[in-house]
């Protein structure tokens, strides 16, 4: 279990102690489970972003209205017309990407932040296999909070961005991964897919909760490490079938 994870200040109290009983849970079987410190975790969010979004803007240059993408003729030349497909084939969130991503590949930084990015990808890649070469995988929450109302975090993309905290690393290492329900948080309490007595089953939740929401946890292994890691999800979720998502409730 990675040290910068469990002690990031952007995870949610409910959502570290259904972690937490998960944690007990693995114990109770047998497995050895250490907390380690990976320091360059710290870093991985804001290297997946520069990366990503420099990506974007790169393969979104292609989308002209004229060898790709949705044409919107304005009759008013090139310009025109690459500036009114681009305006209005894109949503705020893509427009927001290309922005930052060509900010990043501009002369005046790509020396700098982009290679940056690189180089603590490389980084990553590096501590996770010397991490592998002892341990069989690595456990962590899906996410840091449960999820949000919709349209909540509209206006502030950095608070989005974050909720990729614990699973961002995952696509830098390239190693593989699976996200399975541990339990349900919200609507006055939190339900631990522990139910042995070996971790708090109730917590006395946020009154502000959007009802019950489910939580997820995190299995990582080495590459090519597939089955593995789906055998360990399904052990988990064979013995812990009442951690899937709640039946939503709607009205019409």
């Amino acid at each position: 279990i990675p040290r910068q994870f469990l002690e990031s200040k952007g995870l949610a109290a409910d959502v570290g102690i259904v972690f937490d009983g998960t944690r007990k849970w693995f114990e109770s079987k047998g497995a050895s489970v250490d907390i380690v410190d990976l320091p360059v975790l710290d870093a991985a969010i804001a290297s997946y972003y520069v990366i990503a979004l420099s990506e974007a803007a790169s393969n979104l240059s292609r989308f002209d209205g004229i060898r790709y993408g949705r044409r919107v003729d304005t009759g008013d030349g090139y310009d025109e017309l690459y500036v009114h497909t681009r305006s209005e084939g894109f949503g705020p969130e893509v427009k927001r990407r290309i922005i930052i991503g060509n900010y990043v590949l501009s002369e005046q930084f790509s020396g700098d932040t982009y290679k940056k990015g690189m180089t603590v990808r490389a980084r990553i890649q590096r501590e996770m296999s010397k991490l592998f070469e002892t341990y069989d995988m690595a456990l962590c929450p899906t996410c840091p909070t449960t999820a949000f109302r919709l349209g909540q975090k509209v206006d502030d993309p950095l608070e989005m961005y974050l909720s990729d905290l614990f699973t961002t690393f995952v696509n830098l290492a390239r190693i593989p991964s699976v996200s399975v329900p541990a339990g349900h948080t919200g609507g006055g309490g939190v339900k631990a897919g522990v139910t042995d007595g070996s971790a708090a089953e109730v917590y006395t939740a946020d009154s502000s909760a959007a009802g019950v929401m489910p939580v997820g946890i995190q299995f990582a292994g080495p590459m090519f490490s597939e089955l593995k890691i789906l055998r360990i999800a399904q052990s988990w979720e064979n013995e812990h079938p009442g951690c899937g998502s709640p039946i939503a409730l709607t009205s019409r």
